[in-house]
């Protein structure tokens, strides 16, 4: 089971089938700038965590198979609509994601510490005192009964208890009551160290890859160019037959664009550069290119409302790269 804050719904029970994983994800890291999109289905589950800069990690497991990082991502964006999922989205403070996202990589420090030798709201208050970032598992033994006490710089943020389905819960009142039935059963502690190192310098305004931002931008822009081309196209030509003919139509002013050089490329929903340019350059050559493939095919109107869009939701970004509407 993923576990994370589930206090701060954003939007909830939006079926797979009707959007793609990595535009939702995009949408959200702008709009709610930290958090998580949450997929779940009877036999699987899968989460994304993301800041406003990126994802910053993902998980997945089912009966066959748990993926972690990039392989989870794929897993989710090319199965999720298949698999029947529901997706819901939730807000996380930038303080505690770094926490949360973390949690799958956790390391333990203490382990099958016997409830008939250590005595459970001891070990919190020592816990409290070394300031721990982590979290105490409780197992009572049997099936079912594992639960956890979440802590962020020995500060209790919250839990999740077998006797409420597992379900993070930020009452106190809840942890009393499984100290209370702690003392009068047989159990095992074992004590966890989450890192916050990478998560803290995203979250405290570290600068980003400006590189990735930018492909993703562009990834976006190709996507969605892509698909009005199939819904809206007139003329005569396929979108990657001729989206390479506009790069060659223009490798004088953009040398980056040479297919045969290969240094830009678009495959699957996703831009790739290996090259070295100014980010308003890339960007300029991108636009030329797809504005001659919406001439060509016959797609002018639905072209410019697209990157009218587009110009819209990622404005302030584009101007602080000097690339004005």
């Amino acid at each position: 089971m993923v576990v994370f804050p589930v206090n701060d719904l954003v939007i909830k029970d939006i079926h797979a089938s009707y959007v793609d994983p990595l535009k939702l994800v995009a949408y959200y890291r702008q709009k709610t700038g930290s958090g998580c999109v949450h997929f779940k289905a009877a036999d699987a589950e899968g989460i994304v965590f993301f800041n406003r800069e990126d994802s910053v990690a993902s998980s997945y497991h089912d009966s066959d198979r748990v993926l972690d990082g990039q392989a989870a991502m794929d897993w989710l964006v090319q199965s999720a609509s298949s698999m029947d999922m529901v997706i819901q989205v939730y807000a996380i403070a930038p303080d505690q994601l770094a926490y949360w996202s973390g949690l799958s990589s956790a390391t333990a420090i203490y382990s099958n510490l016997s409830t008939e030798f250590t005595d459970l709201l001891k070990l919190l208050k020592k816990m409290t005192a070394e300031k721990l970032t982590g979290y105490i598992d409780v197992d009572l033994g049997k099936d079912g009964e594992t639960n956890r006490i979440f802590l962020i710089a020995g500060k209790f943020i919250g839990g999740t208890y077998a006797d409420m389905g597992g379900c993070f819960t930020t009452g106190k009142r809840d942890l009393e009551k499984l100290v209370r039935k702690v003392s009068k059963t047989q159990g095992v502690f074992n004590v966890y160290s989450v890192s916050q190192t990478q998560g803290a310098a995203d979250t405290q305004g570290a600068m980003p890859n400006e590189q990735t931002d930018v492909l993703q931008l562009l990834g976006e822009l190709l996507s969605e160019t892509e698909t009005s081309v199939g819904r809206n196209k007139v003329g005569k030509g396929d979108f990657h037959t001729t989206l390479k003919k506009q790069f060659m139509q223009r490798i004088d002013q953009f040398p980056f664009l040479d297919p045969f050089a290969a240094e830009f490329q678009y495959e699957n929903k996703t831009a790739t550069f290996s090259g070295d340019t100014d980010k308003a350059l890339l960007i300029q050559g991108i636009i030329a290119s797809l504005t001659g493939l919406s001439d060509e095919l016959g797609i002018h109107e639905p072209f410019k409302a697209v990157l009218d869009e587009w110009h819209a939701r990622y404005a302030d970004q584009l101007a602080s790269w000097g690339i004005l509407k």
